[in-house]
């Protein structure tokens, strides 16, 4: 079976005005916008805006939209508007190129998004495609995403195929993430396959006294739920507003249901759980935070705010500060995976 990660969803420029639980409604019209000046920013006042975070670097036209997302040296995403779309490119080879078209509800945030891939290696050739839609609550939070996906590959003389449909639901309470369960279920050539992911988040006394979301970022507990380009989508408001408090903690359970290659049905189970550790800077917006000994460090700049302030403009930085190691395959859907 191919392990190649084929369902990313890359995902365009879009109208974002500001991380607040009040700029934001949850079933607005899908608005077909190419995108405002204000994406990654956090403050309006200000102009305080995201540069990297999650050892991602966000680059902007100098007219405040964005230009790239870069990931490592060779790896970077080209956003371009009316019509929305983005290409992903590796190691500079168009050939391979993954593209992607996507729609955005009244409140700026992603609110639907198809992707298309070909490949033609010198030992396998094929074909993948998705979809998916997103769903968000009242306050601007992210509470559903479905999808599906489909790939044929054709590697020395033997077909593969596979089929399936993906769906993240997310739990809120009282403006904090509290559980996301992840279900991806499907058939491929070996028969029918189930995987679901369930994280709980964690809000401890210490948390809630010291780790108030002044600009209700997402920060390094999205690597383990989002994975792949959604996690780089909400680190600038994408995929709408992060927690009110950052989380303490999070515990994940994982279980699947298979065939493998010669029939026999498996069943696996995992768990494990993550600790974090935040720190902030002077404008309140997050300078640093730890997953375990894992540190990520964020950076930001200032531009001339839509409402009228003063500050200058200052072009993103391309410097990368992460200890973290980029995935090469950057997928939306967390693919079953063989045992």
């Amino acid at each position: 079976m191919s392990n190649k990660f084929i369902y990313s969803f890359l995902f365009g420029m879009i109208m974002l005005g500001g991380l607040s639980l009040s700029s934001c409604s949850g079933d607005d019209d899908d608005d077909g916008g190419s995108g405002s000046k204000s994406v990654g920013v956090l403050d309006e006042n200000t102009g305080l805006r995201v540069t990297s975070a999650g050892g991602y670097n966000y680059v902007y036209q100098e007219d405040g939209r964005l230009l790239y997302i870069l990931s490592g040296s060779s790896c970077r995403y080209e956003f371009s508007y009316s019509p929305n779309k983005i290409v992903h490119v590796d190691d500079g080879d168009y050939e391979e190129a993954e593209n992607y078209t996507v729609s955005y509800n009244g409140s700026g945030y992603v609110s639907s998004a198809s992707s298309s891939e070909k490949w033609d290696d010198e030992d396998e050739y094929g074909e993948a495609t998705s979809d998916a839609s997103f769903s968000y609550d009242g306050n601007g939070h992210l509470t559903r995403i479905s999808g599906t996906y489909k790939e044929t590959e054709y590697e020395k003389g033997k077909s593969y195929s596979e089929n399936g449909t993906t769906t993240y639901t997310l739990t809120w309470n009282n403006n904090l993430l509290q559980k996301v369960v992840l279900t991806d279920e499907g058939r491929d050539e070996d028969g029918p396959f189930k995987y679901v992911e369930t994280y709980t988040l964690s809000y401890n006394n210490d948390a809630m006294a010291n780790n108030a979301n002044k600009y209700l970022q997402y920060a390094c507990f999205a690597d383990p739920i989002f994975s792949g380009f959604m996690e780089r989508l909400c680190y600038v408001g994408l995929l709408g507003n992060g927690p009110a408090f950052l989380p303490s903690g999070l515990e994940y359970e994982e279980k699947e249901e298979y065939y493998n290659e010669s029939g026999e049905k498996k069943n696996y189970e995992y768990s494990g759980s993550y600790t974090y550790r935040y720190g902030f800077n002077s404008d309140g917006a997050i300078s640093y935070d730890y997953s375990g000994s894992s540190r990520t460090s964020y950076s930001y700049d200032h531009v001339e705010s839509s409402s009228g302030g003063s500050t200058p403009f200052t072009r993103a930085t391309d410097e990368l500060v992460s200890s973290r190691k980029h995935k090469k395959h950057l997928d939306l859907f967390k693919l079953h995976t063989q045992k």
